[in-house]
């Protein structure tokens, strides 16, 4: 399984291009549901509040979770890009229990003009962080 986010970030001190973090997924058994990455998505309108444009990335990730037979419920961590300034109390929970599991926010942007948030998320039985 292959997943990507590209984001840029927004305070000082990154400058070149760099690899944050990686994942891939092994058959364990370990897990009850199976084990998943989606990959950043973007907001799908530029209209609205900014906790209307980051439920509708919500709404998108939920539909790909169902193509995959999981629901939030089933993350095990949550990253959410975007700009200082977090809509975070508007859709907080819509993440369920994922949110208790670990939700990380970084202070970066889409690379696309005029997107503001990009969330990604995954579910594991095992993380191991180097």
């Amino acid at each position: 399984m292959t997943a990507r986010t590209n984001v840029a970030p927004t305070i000082a001190g990154i400058t070149e291009p760099s690899l944050y973090a990686f994942t891939y997924t092994v058959p364990r058994g370990l897990r009850a549901g199976p084990a998943f990455r989606l990959s950043g998505a973007t907001e799908t309108t530029n209209e609205g509040s900014p906790g209307d444009r980051m439920r509708s990335i919500l709404e998108e990730l939920g539909r790909r979770m169902v193509d995959l037979g999981v629901t939030w419920d089933d993350a095990t961590a949550i990253n959410v890009c975007g700009a200082a300034g977090s809509p975070m109390d508007d859709v907080v929970a819509e993440f369920g229990t994922a949110a208790l599991n670990g939700l990380t926010w970084f202070l970066s942007l889409p690379p696309i003009r005029d997107l503001q948030f990009e969330i990604d998320v995954r579910g594991v039985g095992t993380e191991i962080v180097l």
